[in-house]
């Protein structure tokens, strides 16, 4: 039984470190498509701009 629980800290320990770690790199993910969206509206009115001028 003690090999058994030691398998579950383990997980345990191995889970409380991989959970910051996926939600950095989801904020990264996250942050980086926001700035590519926001870059992209400037773009597109410029853009638009060019075209019909």
């Amino acid at each position: 039984m003690a090999q058994t629980s030691g398998v579950w800290v383990q997980l345990g320990t191995f889970a409380a470190n991989l959970v910051p770690s996926l939600s950095y790199v989801f904020l990264t993910l996250y942050a980086l498509c926001w700035c590519l969206l926001e870059a992209e509206m400037p773009l597109k009115v410029l853009k638009n701009k060019i075209v019909s001028g």
